[in-house]
């Protein structure tokens, strides 16, 4: 157990790939300090003065410290209130703003998009959990004594095409190269496996790439019109897609990293979205992700059953985060994360190499609470960006968190 989500999510190699064509931006610190609050809506209930306060000041806080050019939050809860804050920017050049509308990469969001469809083949008794791969797929070493569940809850043992030097020099030399999702998934299972299947945790985008070839393989249908007929669809997510090229239609957020020692921003490298395929490509925008976090954390396009499967947790505490990150005590299930075991946040996260993304739902209060920011943000920060925001609406919420520490 070496890497979480964020660490491992699939654009997290644009860190190792040389940038191409970027736009280099020097925003001073005062300038984050002094940006105005650009978009705050609170609802009917609303969350109290004091409350609001909190938040607008933790946001703020949180974006200097550690370097957040833009971020949106969103916080849904029944009887109590509701709050969507955008600030910051979303194009340092032009100075836009960030706006609740925009869209951006979504990462291993992509992943839970895609099990979902899976486990509703397995609801219609087109598969079950427990199949072999082999069944499916015939070239994956071993394939006999992996099965679909060790793809989804990462305990396949399979090596992670992500970390592949090869694939990632044929990325470096050309970012908008088109893959097919057979040659990423053939790079991971030749690959060393982590360990034999079933007897450790270990996140790898080989796993979801399989899974997507094997909707395909037992639809007969491309994963991407399946995502759209079975999800998109009906749930009326209007901004949500598997992009064809790097360039997400207007409007949108640009994605930053930042230069700590320059103290400078850079726009993030374009990678052609195929080479993450299942495992990330997938664009939307804040309110779908609302309309998604329920329906995921609900279970509502799935049997009670499946969900039930769905949030069977292995516990994911590697080394390399900050503390209060790693005492946020997470969980993965079927392409689903876990947060804060005392009262669960069950959601996804999605980091790219130019966006972090946090969707959760909150089970025993039916909230939803989602955080964004346009970077890649350091190890742990997005997890901890959220912790920090749900400790102001949910006071109980993460006790071994203690805040927004760098």
């Amino acid at each position: 157990m070496r890497y979480t989500p964020e660490q491992e999510d699939a654009l997290s190699v644009g860190e190792r790939i040389a940038m191409r064509k970027h736009v280099r931006c020097t925003v001073s610190l005062m300038v984050m300090v002094l940006v105005t609050l650009l978009v705050s809506s609170c609802g009917t209930p609303s969350f109290s003065k004091l409350q609001q306060g909190k938040l607008d000041k933790a946001i703020a806080d949180f974006m200097t410290e550690h370097h957040f050019p833009g971020v949106i939050v969103g916080a849904w809860v029944p009887g109590k209130g509701t709050c969507i804050v955008a600030r910051g920017k979303s194009d340092l050049k032009t100075g836009k703003p960030m706006r609740i509308d925009d869209k951006f990469g979504i990462g291993s969001v992509t992943k839970s998009l895609v099990a979902t469809v899976l486990l509703q083949l397995v609801d219609e008794g087109k598969l079950k959990l427990d199949d072999k791969v082999s069944k499916y797929i015939s070239w994956v070493p071993n394939g006999e004594n992996i099965t679909i569940r060790q793809l989804l809850n990462m305990t396949s043992g399979l090596y992670n095409y992500t970390e592949d030097e090869t694939l990632l020099a044929a990325v470096a030399a050309d970012p908008l190269k088109k893959w097919a999702p057979v040659e990423l998934a053939k790079a991971g299972v030749l690959g060393k496996p982590y360990f034999p299947p079933g007897k450790g945790w270990y996140y790898s985008n080989t796993n979801t790439i399989l899974v997507g070839l094997i909707i395909e393989k037992i639809t007969g249908n491309k994963l991407e019109g399946e995502v759209k007929n079975r999800i998109i669809d009906r749930l009326g997510l209007k901004n949500t897609y598997f992009p064809g090229s790097p360039d997400i239609a207007a409007p949108r957020t640009l994605g930053y990293n930042y230069d700590e020692e320059g103290k400078e921003y850079t726009e993030a490298s374009k990678i052609d979205p195929s080479f993450l395929w299942a495992a990330g490509a997938m664009v939307s925008n804040f309110r779908d992700l609302k309309v998604w976090s329920e329906a995921l954390g609900t279970g509502q396009l799935i049997s009670r059953a499946m969900q039930k499967e769905r949030e069977r947790f292995n516990d994911m505490v590697p080394p390399g985060l900050p503390e209060p990150a790693n005492g946020m005590d997470p969980g993965y299930g079927l392409a689903m994360v876990r947060y804060d075991n005392t009262d669960s946040f069950i959601g996804i996260t999605g980091r790219t190499n130019a966006y972090d993304t946090q969707v959760f739902y909150l089970p025993s209060e039916k909230a939803i609470l989602i955080t964004f920011a346009n970077t890649n943000t350091a190890d742990g920060d997005g997890p901890l960006f959220f912790a920090t925001v749900s400790k102001i609406i949910f006071p109980d919420s993460f006790p071994k968190v203690s805040g927004s520490q760098k």
